[in-house]
């Protein structure tokens, strides 16, 4: 749950990270490798049982996790799944749980 609410956060330190320690020629590739790690994490955490979980990811700064892995990656990883999850007859409110964080982009 915590992973849940903080991995955007994670994801933007991890970038700036990136960005001032890498060297031009490696930069793409150490970024797609950073990425990838991200994304799994972002699965695993998207598919888990626990509603609770995904929630909370998607509560979170879910704009800049989007930001971070770019329009494709974003779409593939996130968008996937958010339109799974509000087809899912969870509770009756589920749905509304992740109408509000796109509502601010």
């Amino acid at each position: 749950m915590t992973l849940a609410r903080n991995l955007a956060q994670l994801a933007c330190i991890s970038s700036k990270f990136l960005n001032d320690t890498c060297q031009d020629k490696n930069y793409q590739a150490e970024l797609t490798v950073l990425q990838n790690s991200f994304q799994n994490m972002v699965s695993t955490l998207l598919t888990d049982v626990s509603s609770a979980v995904k929630i909370a990811l998607l509560l979170s700064d879910i704009s800049s996790l989007c930001c971070f892995f770019g329009n494709q990656k974003a779409n593939e990883v996130i968008l996937s799944h958010i339109f799974t999850f509000l087809n899912e007859k969870v509770t009756l409110h589920f749905p509304l749980y992740f109408a509000y964080p796109f509502s601010l982009i």
